[in-house]
């Protein structure tokens, strides 16, 4: 660091002129500190540089902050790019400023691709009315249909919310699977209803051609005042000579 700051300096004084660096310091506790300093000739009549004017500025707190903020921006982008949802950031007209490598993978287009596209590139043309609605709210969430490179449609869960600065941040998240899960159940489900109607429907013809073929007299009686609701009328006219 020393090497550096004296190379640094011998350049300043060789050009004669205003200059501006940083470089540390060390107190009398033995630590060293950050300073900025700032540097001006000062000439003679003639133009001579006879004295340098400094002022150094302890920077340690700013160098500091600076260093968190720098591991922050690290960490942040470390768990934007390794996020398994999908991640889309579009500027406040709907143009791709920023996406993760999920959003590359669900899309199958490369980031230098996608930064050429807007969200409308992205969403199918028939969800476009619904598109302008929900960028128009602070934060939406529904399903939508992506329109792949290769062309094909993918149903996606989007939840998305307007940032501070207008932009807008997106988080989807591949719920094709289970949405062919849900349909799948659905048909299973209109299926049994229709197999069990069916049965239904067979045993009621089942039941009424044997009670009609019947010799038995068969009657199903009131329970209030012992009168016959349905009797099996041949057989009860063969036998008795009663009709219904």
């Amino acid at each position: 660091v020393y090497g550096d700051v004296v190379r640094r300096w011998m350049s300043v004084r060789a050009a004669g002129e205003p200059a501006e660096m940083v470089f540390p310091l060390r107190g009398r506790d033995g630590v060293l500190r950050p300073f900025h300093t700032r540097v001006t000739p000062i000439r003679d009549e003639a133009g001579r540089t006879t004295h340098w004017f400094g002022i150094n500025t302890d920077v340690s707190a700013l160098s500091e902050t600076e260093a968190r903020l720098r591991a922050s921006e690290e960490q942040l982008r470390e768990v934007f790019e390794r996020a398994g949802d999908a991640i889309f950031i579009t500027d406040a007209g709907g143009r791709l400023v920023d996406v993760n490598h999920a959003a590359c993978v669900i899309g199958q287009f490369s980031r230098d691709e996608m930064l050429a596209m807007s969200v409308w590139d992205l969403i199918d043309q028939g969800e476009q009315d619904a598109l302008v609605d929900a960028r128009s709210r602070e934060d939406s969430i529904r399903d939508w249909k992506i329109r792949r490179k290769d062309g094909s449609l993918l149903d996606v869960e989007v939840s998305s919310r307007r940032l501070s600065d207008g932009r807008r941040i997106g988080v989807a998240r591949d719920v094709s699977a289970r949405r062919r899960a849900e349909q799948a159940e659905k048909q299973a489900l209109s299926d049994l209803v229709t197999t069990q109607t069916a049965r239904a429907t067979d045993a009621e013809r089942q039941l009424k051609n044997f009670w009609d073929a019947s010799e038995d007299l068969f009657a199903i009686v009131s329970s209030a005042d012992g009168v016959p609701r349905m009797i099996n009328e041949r057989a009860w006219m063969g036998v008795l000579g009663y009709s219904a």
